[in-house]
Parts: structure tokens; C-alpha cells; sequence
């Protein structure tokens, strides 16, 4: 599974040479199935001033729970492949559907209280649907957004995003050049 995301993120590396920008974020994510925070990082490439696509990584925070004579520990790490179609409404504010590739990877560890440990691990891959909105301000802009993560396997999610990134803008460094 890994395996067929890093070949779509390679079938679209030799478009990046035509790319108007790169932009880089980085924020938080709330898994609201999940009920756990996590740090979320991603990296797009600005194909206009409209389309934008690219990798993130989502590390969901390990989350704890104990019940009777058991503990159990559940990891999430979530690797996306995303498009944006960005709606500008004013300079103050972009507006964005978003629809994606997701593949998930769970981990439950448990440990009784004999010492026992056993692990059981879930991947799944899916699709991403979802919107948000950015802010400019300044060279950053502040972002949030929803997505519902329709996995075809039985850790579905609902995700909220909050961040802010840094564009690199290709085109406005070239007309800078020509000056």
C-alpha cells in the first residue's frame, strides 16, 4: 500500500518544473472517530493560481486507554495525496473544495496485566472529501479545513485541520528577474 502512494506522488514529480509555487504548512489535526489530536505536515505544489496538489503526513498523538486488566495503546499515522481548487473571494480570503487519496495505518498495541503484549495492525486506503479556507497574512497564511475520510476498511474518520503555511511563489520571483 505504501508502495502505490509514493508512486502517485512520483508519477507527479516531473510536473513540478512547470509548478507557478510550492507551498509547505505544517498544524494540528483532530481525528474526531479517532478522538485524538495530531501534528499534521504537507507539501503542494501551486500548478496556478487556482490548482493546487500534494503529499501530506498526519501523526496522530498515541492514545491510552485502560480498561479492566488491560491497556491499550493506539497509533494512527495518515499519508494523503490531495487537490485544491482554490475559489479567491477577496485578497483576505480562498475558499477550497478538496477531494484526495488516503492511506491509513492504525497500530493497537495491548498489554494485560500479566505482561502479555499483542499487536494488531490496520491499513486501509481511501478517499479524501472534503473544504476549507486560508487567510493571508502577510507571507504565511493561516488554514483550516474538513475532511471525512472514506476508507475502504473499518477506520473511517472524520478530520479537522488547523495550520499555516509558507508559499514560494515561482511566478512573482520571475517577473522580480525581469526587472
Amino acid at each position: 500500500m505504501k508502495s502505490k502512494f509514493w508512486g502517485i506522488l512520483f508519477l507527479f514529480l516531473p510536473i513540478v518544473g512547470y509548478t507557478q509555487g510550492i507551498s509547505f504548512s505544517i498544524g494540528g489535526v483532530y481525528g474526531i472517530n479517532f478522538q485524538h489530536p495530531g501534528l499534521n505536515t504537507r507539501i503542494y505544489y501551486l500548478a496556478n493560481e487556482n490548482i493546487c496538489f500534494g503529499a501530506e503526513f498526519s501523526y496522530f498523538i498515541p492514545k491510552k486507554e485502560f480498561s479492566n486488566s488491560h491497556e491499550t495503546t493506539t497509533f494512527l499515522s495518515e499519508f494523503n495525496f490531495n487537490f485544491h481548487y482554490i475559489f479567491e473571494v477577496n485578497h483576505y480570503l480562498g475558499l477550497y473544495p478538496l477531494v484526495g487519496y488516503n492511506y491509513s495505518v492504525e497500530t493497537e498495541r495491548i498489554l494485560d496485566n500479566k505482561g502479555q503484549n499483542e499487536v494488531e495492525i490496520k491499513q486501509a486506503s481511501g478517499i479524501n472529501f472534503g473544504a476549507g479556507f486560508h487567510v493571508p497574512i502577510g507571507p504565511i497564511s493561516i488554514f483550516t479545513e474538513y475532511s471525512y475520510v472514506l476508507r475502504f476498511g473499518d477506520i473511517n474518520d472524520h478530520v479537522i485541520s488547523l495550520g499555516m503555511f509558507y508559499a514560494l511563489d515561482f511566478k512573482k520571483e520571475k517577473e522580480k528577474e525581469h526587472k
